[in-house]
């Protein structure tokens, strides 16, 4: 087939040929270089996230860390933590009897005030000994 064909067809096809090939060799490599750099900017965008993130989470148990020892140091607190405890152990260790429940109503509008200004959901006291007595 190459034998049947003109010289002018010929040099056309070899010209054509050799002006492609740069053309599609700059193509494929700006691609690449399109694509490398897509890449970059969404990772670095990404990481700006994170730490972003990281900057916020940080900041928030900071906060809540704070928080919890304004309400570890404040004396009612204290004192609610003690009296709820003797009242839980001296019921058997348990908050399903009359003399908890009468301790936890004495303290409960002062703890559930706390829960309500910090914004958390509920209050845990827990007893250095591990027991959760409100």
């Amino acid at each position: 087939m190459w034998h049947k064909m003109t010289i002018k067809t010929k040099l056309l096809i070899a010209f054509l040929v050799i002006g492609l090939l740069p053309v599609l060799v700059v193509t494929g490599l700006s691609l690449s270089k399109a694509s490398h750099a897509l890449e970059e900017g969404s990772l670095d965008k990404l990481i700006a996230i994170q730490v972003g993130k990281i900057r916020h989470l940080e900041w928030y148990f900071k906060s809540l860390e704070a928080a919890l020892k304004v309400t570890r140091d404040a004396p009612d607190t204290a004192k609610a933590l003690q009296d709820l405890h003797q009242s839980f152990v001296a019921g058997g260790k348990s908050v399903d009897t009359t003399a908890w429940r009468q301790t936890a109503e004495k303290y409960d509008a002062a703890l559930q005030d706390i829960t309500k200004d910090n914004g958390w959901y509920d209050l845990f006291l827990i007893h250095e000994d591990g027991n959760v007595v409100y």
